[in-house]
């Protein structure tokens, strides 16, 4: 498919791709495509968070980062995470990569699942507890 359209002050666009699905299930008035296409021109992309699902979540936001970087990267973008260390992840190694944040160590460990790289920041920050008011 190839359409033209102008747009505002003369400027044309031209649309050169149309979506090929191969199998769309309607729920309701949402129609969602269980298609997988590549991108042309794959994007670096990095998301950064408070949680991550299913390393960490409390709501929606761990769900979104640990579910939507994986779509992207199946369409081939290069995908990484950014989040707190809350705990000791088993899949996540030490990159030995230590710096000085107010004179305490800030360790880096990474992970990566299903083509998405997950890197989890560890400050003592992190792993300790709210005491109560």
């Amino acid at each position: 498919m190839q359409a033209k359209m102008n747009v505002q002050r003369g400027v044309r666009l031209t649309v050169r791709h149309q979506p090929n699905f191969t199998r769309v299930a309607a729920f309701g008035s949402t129609a969602v495509s269980t298609a997988q296409e590549r991108t042309a021109n794959p994007l670096p992309l990095v998301f950064i968070a408070a949680e991550v699902a299913p390393w960490s979540k409390t709501g929606g936001l761990g769900d979104v980062v640990g579910g939507l970087p994986i779509e992207l990267a199946k369409r081939g973008h290069k995908v990484i995470t950014i989040a707190p260390r809350y705990d000791q992840y088993e899949d996540a190694w030490d990159t030995s990569v230590v710096i000085k944040v107010d004179g305490q160590d800030v360790r880096f460990f990474h992970s990566i699942k299903k083509g998405v790289h997950r890197v989890f920041v560890d400050h003592p920050w992190f792993l300790a507890k709210a005491s109560p008011a």
